[in-house]
C-alpha cells in the first residue's frame, strides 16, 4: 500500500486489473442468428411450453470445449430428433460453464482451455455454437450460472436448467423470472420444497441489478416466469418431489437429471419404465451425452500455452465430467421414445401436467427499452451498440515498435514546428483526402515509405489517414460507412480504420488525422502522431478543448480572413479543460485535460503565410506554419512555391499538407461500392479518390523530391526568420497522466482522468417529467412546427427570451414568472417560449450552468 492514499487503500485493494468486455449488443451484432436459428429457438420454447403426451429431452456434453466435435454430435442429434419428433421434444444442451469441480472455467471463460481467459473470444465463440446448432433445427437447452451472460446468450435459448447450487439463491430465481424461455430449478437432496418456492418465485415480477445490452450497469425489472417447473437429481426421489409439488398447487411432474446417477443409461430405463406405465410423475429427462464415452484430461485437449498436449485429442470425449457415447444415446433415446407412445395408449395415473399461462411466442413480451417518456426521442430510431474503444484496442493492441515510431514521430514534429533546436527539415503529410479502399491505400502508403526513408535527411514524412469524409461529400467516411452503401456498419468501420493505421505504421510511416469528433480519438489516437483541425472547426470551443487533451501535436487550419480564431484556438487548448466525452469502457463521462502546447496554425494556402505569421508573432506564438496546398485549386503549383519559399531560407513555413493517391482526379462515389442497390455496375479506379480530387503518385513524388530540395537548400541558406520559440509542452518520455483504463504508451498522455456521469435514464428517474408538462412540451413543439413550417399558421409571432445563459436559479424562476404572466396575456398574438441555456458563450471564461454550476470552476457537472 506504499504511496497510496488513504482512499486508494480502501478500494480495489486486491483487484489485480479490470479487463473490457465487449457490450451484449455488439457480440450480437457482430454474431447476429439468421431466420432459420430465430425460427428454432421459438419453436423450441413454444414445444416445452406446450409438451403435452411427448417427453422432454434434454441431451449433450457436460461443457463443450471443442467446437468441431459438438456441431459433428449436433448433427447426428438434429437427425435422430426429427425422426423421434412424434414422442420427443428434444434439445441440445450447450452449457457454457464448466461444473465448479472442473480444473476448467468452461467455453465463455477460457475458450483455449490454457487459463488465458480471453472471454470476449469465449463469448463470440459460444454464440457461433449455439447459432450454428439451432440452424440445424435443432433447439438449444443451457445452463445459466450468473446474471449477465444471459444478455450474450439467452436469445438463442430455449429451455434453461437452474443448477441445485443455484436454485436457493434469491439472484437465480430474480433471474430466471426474467428469463424469455421455460426454467427448470433443480431439486437439492433433501430440500424438496426449495423447488416449489424457487418456481412461485420467479413467477412474480422483480427488480435485480444487471447489465443492459450495451454493458451498463442497471436495474433490470422483471415481469415474472411462470414456465418455471421442477428438476429432479436421479430417479429415486420422483415421487417424493411431485408431493411437494401437489401441496404447493403446482404441476405434480418433473424433469428427471439421469446424470446425477453413477449409471445414468440405467436410471434412464428406469424412467421409461415409469413413462411407458401410464405416469405423468415425468415430462422429461437430462442426459450427459458425446460422441465418445468417458472423460479425458483438460490436458489432452489444450492446444496452446505451457501445458498444451503433447499428443492427439480424443475427438468428442468429454474434458469435464464422464458422458455415454452417441450409439448408447441413440438406443436410450429410442426407448424413450417407445416409452412416450405406450403412456399415451395407457391409462393415465396422473392428470396431464396443468398449462402455462405464459404468453406464447408473438405476444406483448415485457422489453428491455431505454425510454419510455412521452417527449423523448421521438425522432431516434434506435441506438446502436458501440464496441468499446478498451475492447478494440484489446483486439488490436499498439505493437511495440509502432509505439516507438508514434512517441518518436511525435517528438520531432514537436521540434520541427514548436522546438527549439529544429534540425531544418519540413514535415510532409501526404495522403488521400479520405480513406475508402484499403487495399489501394496500403499500396500507396508502401510507396510513401520508401520515399519517406529516401528523404528522411531533409523531410519528416507521415501519411493522411483521416476517418470521415468532408461534410460536402454524401459519403460519411471510412468509419461511420465503410461499405460506402449507407449500411452505417460502424463497429467494422472503427475495427479497419484501426487495423490501417497499425498497418501503415508497421510500415515505418507516421500517421496523421483529422478528428471531428470527441469519441473517435478513444479508439483511434494512441497510433496517431500529428492531428489537424480543419478550418470549419477552428471556431469551436469544443474542438480546442478536445485538443487540450490529445497526445500528439496538433494544427489548426486558420479560415481565410480569420487568423485570430486559430491563435485563439492554440492558446485555449493549452490550457487544462474538461468536456463532455466517453472513456475506453465506452461509458459517458467527464474528460479532464491537461492541456497541450504542441498546437500551432495551419495556412489554408500559401497567399497567406505572411500574414498569419505577424498574427501569431503579435499573440507571442511561433511565427511559423503548416501550408494546406491542397486549399488552393492547383495545389502542385503552391507546393512548388512553398519550396521556393523555404529554399530562399525562410522559417515561416514549417511543413506543407498534400491531397494526393496512386490516380489524380476523383471518381464518384458510386463507383467505388461494390454492395447495395447503388452498387458500381463497372470497375472502380483504384486508388482515385471518392470525395475530393487528389494528385498522383508520380506529381507526389516529384514534389517531395522539390521539398526536400528545397529544405536542402534552407539548411545552407542564412535564415530570413527566427527559430520558433521553444514549446513549454513536456516532450516525449515525461512523466504524463494517463487515463487509468489505458496504459497504452502513447494514449491519453494528456487526460488527467474521466469523471464519472449520472445515466440520463437515472436523472429522468430521479426527476421524472410530470404530465401536464409533457403536455405542454408536446403542444408547444406541434404549435412552433406550425407558425415555423406549416401549411396553416394562425398568424401568431414566436417570441423567444430570457437570459443568455442562466446562472442563478431563484433569479431566473422570478423572471419565469413575469413571463409566464406576459404569456398568458398575450397568447392570442404571440407564442412565448422562454429561453434557458446551459452554456455560456465561448469568449466567456465561464463554462455555464450545466458545467459550473457555484461558478466557481469546482465543475460539478453531476449537480449541474
Amino acid at each position: 500500500l506504499r504511496g497510496m492514499s488513504a482512499l486508494e487503500s480502501l478500494e480495489d485493494s486486491r483487484v489485480a486489473k479490470l479487463r473490457p468486455l465487449l457490450p451484449a449488443a455488439c457480440v450480437l451484432e457482430q454474431c447476429a442468428y439468421n431466420d432459420a436459428a430465430a425460427a428454432t429457438v421459438l419453436a423450441g420454447r413454444q414445444a416445452v411450453r406446450t409438451l403435452g403426451d411427448k417427453l422432454l429431452v434434454v441431451v449433450g456434453p457436460c461443457s463443450p470445449h471443442d467446437s468441431a466435435s459438438t456441431l459433428a454430435y449436433a448433427a447426428k442429434l438434429a437427425e435422430l430428433a426429427r425422426a423421434l419428433s412424434g414422442d420427443l421434444v428434444v434439445l441440445m444442451r450447450c452449457n457454457y460453464a464448466a461444473p465448479d469441480s472442473s480444473e476448467w472455467r468452461g467455453l465463455v471463460m477460457d475458450p483455449e482451455l490454457n487459463g488465458s481467459l480471453n472471454i470476449n473470444k469465449g463469448l463470440r465463440q459460444m454464440r457461433e455454437l449455439l447459432v450454428a446448432v439451432n440452424s440445424l433445427g435443432l433447439p438449444v437447452a443451457c445452463e445459466f450460472v450468473d446474471t449477465i451472460v444471459p444478455q450474450y446468450l439467452a436469445d438463442l435459448v430455449s429451455w434453461a436448467q437452474v443448477g441445485h447450487g443455484s436454485s436457493q439463491l434469491r439472484v437465480h430465481r430474480q433471474l430466471a423470472s426474467g428469463l424469455s424461455m421455460p426454467v427448470g430449478f433443480e431439486v437439492p437432496r433433501h430440500a424438496g420444497a426449495s423447488a416449489a418456492d424457487a418456481i412461485n418465485e420467479a413467477g412474480k415480477a422483480h427488480p435485480f441489478i444487471g447489465v443492459s445490452k450495451q454493458g451498463v450497469a442497471g436495474v433490470v425489472h422483471t415481469a415474472g416466469n411462470k414456465d418455471c417447473h421442477a428438476i429432479v437429481a436421479g430417479d429415486a426421489r420422483v415421487g417424493e418431489v411431485c408431493e411437494v409439488l401437489t401441496a404447493a398447487g403446482l404441476p405434480a411432474s418433473t424433469v428427471v437429471d439421469c446424470s446425477a446417477e453413477d449409471d445414468q443409461s440405467a436410471a434412464a430405463k428406469r424412467i421409461g419404465e415409469l413413462v411407458a406405465s401410464g405416469s405423468a410423475a415425468v415430462s422429461g429427462v437430462v442426459l450427459k451425452s458425446f460422441l465418445v464415452s468417458g472423460v479425458q484430461p483438460l490436458t489432452s485437449a489444450r492446444t496452446k500455452g505451457p501445458a498444451a498436449s503433447s499428443g492427439p485429442a480424443v475427438l468428442g470425449m468429454s474434458v469435464t465430467t464422464p458422458c455415454i457415447d452417441w450409439s448408447e444415446t441413440q438406443a436410450l433415446l429410442e426407448g424413450l421414445a417407445a416409452a412416450a407412445r405406450a403412456r399415451r395408449a395407457a391409462p393415465s395415473k396422473a392428470g396431464v401436467p396443468a398449462t402455462s399461462a405464459a404468453e406464447g411466442p408473438g405476444g406483448a413480451l415485457f422489453r428491455e427499452s431505454a425510454s419510455q417518456l412521452p417527449t423523448d426521442n421521438l425522432r431516434i430510431r434506435g441506438v446502436q451498440a458501440l464496441v468499446p474503444a478498451a475492447c478494440l484496442q484489446e483486439e488490436l493492441p499498439p505493437i511495440e515498435h509502432v509505439a516507438s515510431l508514434v512517441r518518436a514521430t511525435r517528438g520531432t514534429v514537436q521540434q520541427l514546428l514548436c522546438g527549439s533546436a529544429p534540425d531544418g527539415r519540413l514535415l510532409v503529410v501526404a495522403g488521400p483526402c479520405c480513406i475508402h479502399d484499403v487495399d489501394a491505400t496500403l499500396q500507396y502508403a508502401a510507396r510513401l515509405a520508401d520515399a519517406a526513408k529516401a528523404f528522411e535527411g531533409e523531410l519528416c514524412v507521415l501519411m493522411r489517414c483521416c476517418y470521415a469524409a468532408p461534410d460536402a461529400s454524401p459519403w460519411h467516411g471510412a468509419v461511420m460507412d465503410p461499405e460506402l452503401n449507407g449500411s452505417l456498419n460502424i463497429n467494422k468501420g472503427l475495427a479497419q480504420m484501426r487495423e490501417l493505421m497499425q498497418a501503415v505504421n508497421q510500415l515505418g510511416l507516421p500517421v496523421a488525422c483529422e478528428f471531428v469528433d470527441t469519441i473517435v480519438p478513444q479508439y483511434l489516437a494512441d497510433l496517431v502522431s500529428w492531428s489537424q483541425v480543419g478550418p470549419s472547426k477552428c471556431q469551436s470551443r469544443l474542438y480546442a478543448e478536445l485538443s487540450s487533451g490529445l497526445s500528439m501535436p496538433v494544427g489548426f487550419e486558420a479560415a481565410a480572413g480569420a487568423s485570430e480564431m486559430a491563435v485563439r484556438a492554440i492558446r485555449l487548448a493549452a490550457q487544462a479543460h474538461p468536456f463532455i466525452g466517453v472513456s475506453k469502457q465506452g461509458v459517458a463521462g467527464v474528460v479532464h485535460t491537461t492541456g497541450n502546447k504542441d498546437c500551432h496554425a495551419i495556412v489554408a494556402g500559401d497567399a497567406r503565410v505572411g500574414e498569419v505569421c505577424e498574427v501569431l508573432t503579435a499573440a507571442g506564438l511561433p511565427a511559423s506554419t503548416v501550408v494546406d496546398c491542397s486549399a488552393e485549386d492547383d495545389q502542385s503549383a503552391a507546393a512548388k512555391r512553398i519550396g521556393e519559399l523555404v529554399a530562399s531560407g525562410s522559417a515561416a513555413v514549417s511543413g506543407v499538407v498534400l491531397k494526393s493517391f496512386l490516380v489524380s482526379g476523383v471518381q464518384p462515389l458510386t463507383s467505388a461500392r461494390t454492395k447495395g442497390p447503388a452498387a458500381s455496375s463497372g470497375p472502380a479506379v483504384l486508388g482515385m479518390s471518392v470525395t475530393t480530387p487528389c494528385i498522383d503518385w508520380s506529381e507526389t513524388q516529384a514534389l517531395l523530391e522539390g521539398l526536400a530540395a528545397a529544405a536542402r537548400a534552407r539548411r545552407a541558406a542564412p535564415s530570413k526568420a527566427g527559430v520558433p520559440a521553444t514549446s513549454a509542452a513536456e516532450g516525449p518520455g515525461g512523466a504524463l497522466f494517463r487515463e487509468s483504463a489505458s496504459q497504452l504508451p502513447t494514449d491519453n498522455l494528456r487526460i488527467r482522468g474521466v469523471q464519472a456521469l449520472v445515466p440520463a435514464a437515472c436523472l429522468q428517474e430521479e426527476l421524472p417529467p410530470i404530465e401536464h408538462v409533457a403536455s405542454l412540451v408536446r403542444a408547444t413543439r406541434g404549435t412552433v412546427q406550425q407558425l415555423l413550417c406549416g401549411s396553416a399558421p394562425d398568424g401568431r409571432l414566436l417570441v423567444v427570451a430570457g437570459p443568455c445563459c442562466i446562472h442563478d436559479v431563484d433569479a431566473t424562476l422570478q423572471y419565469a414568472a413575469r413571463l409566464a404572466d406576459a404569456a398568458k396575456a398575450f397568447e392570442g398574438e404571440l407564442c412565448v417560449l422562454m429561453r434557458c441555456c446551459y452554456a455560456a458563450p465561448d469568449a466567456s471564461p465561464w463554462h455555464g450552468a450545466v458545467m459550473d454550476p457555484e461558478l466557481n470552476g469546482s465543475l460539478n457537472i453531476n449537480k449541474g
